[in-house]
C-alpha cells in the first residue's frame, strides 16, 4: 500500500511538474518570445533559445529546478555581439526586456 501512495505521489508530482512548465511556457516575457521569433525570421542572429527550452530535466527533478533557477526564461545567445542586436531590437520596436546568457563570455570564464 505504501509503494501505491508513493507511486500515485510520484505521478501527480510528475503531472503537476509538465503543468507548471506549460505554464511557465505561457508566461515567458513578450520580450522573450519577441527575441525567439525575430531569429526565427532571421532579424536577429546567433540566438540559440530559451535557456528552459535548451535542455531535458527528468521528471523527478522538473519541479526542483523549475522553482530553483530563475534563470530558465534567460536567452542563450553565441556572442556579446548578438546580446547587444537583440537589445537593440527590443528597444527599438519597445517590446521591453530581456536577460541574456552570452556563450562566448562563458568560455571566458571557464579559459
Amino acid at each position: 500500500a505504501r509503494n501505491e501512495a508513493r507511486q500515485a505521489l510520484s505521478s501527480a508530482e510528475g503531472a503537476k511538474a509538465i503543468a507548471q512548465r506549460r505554464e511557465a511556457l505561457n508566461k515567458t516575457s513578450g520580450a522573450v518570445r519577441a527575441i525567439l521569433d525575430a531569429a526565427a525570421r532571421k532579424e536577429v542572429s546567433g540566438v540559440r533559445g530559451r535557456l528552459g527550452d535548451l535542455g531535458t530535466i527528468s521528471s523527478d527533478l522538473d519541479v526542483a529546478v523549475s522553482t530553483a533557477s530563475d534563470m530558465l526564461d534567460h536567452v542563450v545567445v553565441d556572442t556579446t555581439s548578438d546580446a547587444q542586436q537583440c537589445i537593440e531590437y527590443l528597444r527599438v520596436k519597445g517590446l521591453g526586456r530581456a536577460s541574456f546568457i552570452v556563450l562566448d563570455q562563458l568560455n571566458q570564464w571557464h579559459a
